[in-house]
């Protein structure tokens, strides 16, 4: 069993561990960057319905732009992919046309060389 050790069953102690009250009079409550701005005279203002608001919208709408701005980069990618695959279909069917051209000039060169070589004969 992964989770046993020799004190028992590590599940028994961290629940035995969270249900305990915490009590630590050592830290403060304040954290010490709060009370740093305090001393130096910044008012800290309390958290008010607003400041959630503003954290739930936040919450809310990042997911929302993130997921956009992936699709705005799918459709760009995708735009500059199939621009890509027109020029190398393109360049392919020019290929082929030089090439098919380039067969022909061949094949009427060798007929007007036999046909020489025939009228010398």
């Amino acid at each position: 069993v992964p989770l046993c050790n020799p004190k028992g069953n590590l599940w028994n102690l961290i629940g035995e561990i969270t249900t305990e009250p915490i009590q630590d009079n050592t830290a403060s409550a304040v954290p010490a960057y709060f009370s740093a701005a305090d001393e130096a005279g910044f008012p800290s203002p309390p958290p008010d319905e607003e400041s959630y608001r503003k954290v739930y919208t936040f919450v809310v709408t990042s997911p929302i732009i993130l997921l956009c701005v992936l699709v705005v980069c799918v459709l760009v990618v995708s735009v500059i992919v199939d621009i890509s695959n027109r020029q190398s279909f393109i360049n392919k069917k020019i290929i082929e046309a030089l090439t098919k051209q380039r067969e022909k000039t061949l094949v009427m060169q060798k007929e007007e060389h036999e046909n020489l070589i025939h009228s010398i004969f």
